[in-house]
C-alpha cells in the first residue's frame, strides 16, 4: 500500500469507527470486532480453571462456612479483568450473558451437590444505587436458568442484604483485614426466616474472589440460619 492511501485512511478510519459505533455500538472485548460484546473465538480461547472446584476442609476449632469454591476461570486473564470491570463499573450489563454462560460451564465439571437455592452476594443499598444493578444477581440469575435443565424448582432468592456499607474490599491488604471490614455486615434479608433456608443446599454467587472473605461472611451468615451447605460460585479468583 502507498504511503499516499496509508495517509488517507489514517485520514477516514475515525469517520468509518463514527458510523460503525453507531450502527454497531458493541465491539469484542477481545479481538474488537463488531456487533458483539464477547464473540465465539474470544469466548472458546478463555482458559477454563481446572479442577474448577476447591473444597474447603473441616476446621477442628471453628465451624465450617464455606463448604467449596469453584471458579469458572483466573482472574489473571487480562481479559477476564476487563470484562469484569467493565460489567461493575461502566454498568455493561449484557456482559451478564457472557459472563453468565462462562459461569454456567462451571456447573458441568463440579461433583458438588445441585442446589435448593442459588442466592448472591448482595450490595449495600448505597451501591446498588451507584452502580444501578448487583452484577452479582445476574449472574445467580443467569445460573439458575441454566440449572432449570437439571432441576426445574430450582428457586433464586434474595437470601442475604448487607446492612453496613464498608470500604471497598480492593482496599484491604490482607485477609484478616478483609474479614474484619466485613464483620457484621451481612445479615439474613428481612423476607426470610430461619424456616426457610433449613437443611437446604445453598450455591451463593458472586463475580470474583481474592481470599474468599466475603463468600466467608455471607456464608457465615447462611449457615447460622440453618443452611446445611453453602458452596460459592464466581466467574474468577
Amino acid at each position: 500500500m502507498s504511503k499516499q492511501k496509508e495517509t488517507i485512511l489514517a485520514c477516514i478510519r475515525p469517520v468509518i469507527d463514527f458510523f460503525l459505533e453507531g450502527l454497531f455500538p458493541h465491539r469484542c472485548f477481545g479481538c474488537y470486532r463488531y456487533q458483539t460484546l464477547l464473540c465465539d473465538d474470544c469466548f472458546k480461547r478463555i482458559p477454563r480453571r481446572v479442577p474448577t472446584t476447591f473444597f474447603v476442609a473441616n476446621s477442628p476449632t471453628h465451624q465450617k462456612t464455606l463448604d467449596s469454591l469453584t471458579s469458572a476461570t483466573y482472574f489473571q486473564v487480562p481479559l477476564i479483568g476487563r470484562l469484569i470491570h467493565s460489567f461493575k463499573y461502566q454498568s455493561i450489563k449484557d456482559l451478564a450473558l457472557p459472563l453468565g454462560k462462562l459461569l454456567s460451564e462451571a456447573v458441568y465439571h463440579t461433583s458438588i451437590p445441585l442446589p435448593d437455592i442459588i442466592t448472591a452476594v448482595p450490595l449495600h443499598k448505597r451501591r446498588l444505587r451507584e452502580r444501578g444493578f448487583n452484577q452479582s444477581f445476574l449472574l445467580a440469575q443467569h445460573l439458575t436458568l441454566t440449572l432449570h435443565e437439571l432441576m426445574p424448582f430450582v428457586e433464586h432468592l434474595s437470601l442475604l442484604e448487607k446492612t453496613r456499607h464498608t470500604k471497598p474490599q480492593s482496599k484491604q491488604q490482607t485477609r484478616d483485614a478483609r474479614l474484619a471490614n466485613l464483620e457484621d455486615a451481612f445479615a439474613l434479608h428481612h423476607l426470610y426466616i430461619k424456616a426457610d433456608l433449613e437443611g437446604k443446599t445453598i450455591w451463593l454467587v458472586d463475580d470474583v474472589t481474592t481470599t474468599g472473605a466475603t463468600l466467608t461472611a455471607c456464608a457465615k451468615v447462611l449457615k447460622a440460619h440453618g443452611a446445611r451447605e453453602v458452596h460459592g460460585f464466581v466467574i474468577a479468583h
